[in-house]
């Protein structure tokens, strides 16, 4: 049953996935493609990792490319926050990838420089990415004890839209606590509902 259910999830997850990149905008490429060839510094790195987030699903190649610009660029400046989430784009890429072991080595890195820095929102993002890892590789438990987490900052930020109570009532329908995966899916139905998320 279980294994009926993550090929539904993967193939739901798969024609989403799909269904954006055929949508991405080539428009909104050539757009930061040319913001990119006038700025500097910080920006250069943000830019840079807007542009892998728009290649990975499309051309992971290309996207590595410039996430390891972003990384070197933002090393050369001690820009945290830009080797934070860098880590954490290649992370996601190396995820759709489907090398979990790679994907998680990057999040945890992530992860790390975020703490160092005080990033709330960026260790909220981290955590609940390491959960997706965990998930995919049924690992339920540890994955629910990072959602968890990340909730707990989600919380103590009032930013409902990252919550991820989503990723907790799966852990726990996974886990075999339908009561409690309930209880998470009605939480988040009712997030969403609020937040005007349809």
């Amino acid at each position: 049953m279980k294994s009926l259910i993550n090929s539904i999830l993967l193939i739901t997850s798969f024609c989403f996935y799909s269904s954006y990149c055929f949508s991405q905008s080539t428009h909104k490429i050539d757009s930061l493609e040319n913001e990119l060839k006038k700025s500097v510094d910080t920006t250069k790195v943000n830019l840079l990792n807007s542009l892998a987030l728009e290649y990975r699903k499309t051309t992971p190649k290309t996207a590595l490319e410039y996430l390891d610009q972003a990384l070197l660029l933002s090393e050369k400046n001690n820009f945290q926050k830009g080797i934070g989430n860098t880590y954490g784009t290649i992370g996601a890429v190396y995820f759709d990838l489907g090398d979990y072991d790679k994907a998680l080595k990057f999040y945890s890195r992530s992860l790390t420089v975020r703490e160092s820095a005080d990033d709330n929102k960026g260790i909220a993002s981290s955590l609940k990415n390491i959960g997706d890892v965990y998930i995919n590789q049924g690992s339920y438990e540890n994955g629910l004890k990072h959602y968890l987490k990340a909730l707990d900052i989600c919380e103590l930020l009032g930013d409902k839209k990252a919550m991820p109570l989503n990723n907790i009532a799966v852990s726990y329908f996974y886990l075999g606590n339908y009561e409690k995966a309930l209880e998470y899916y009605i939480k988040a139905l009712k997030t969403a509902e609020a937040i005007g998320n349809n």
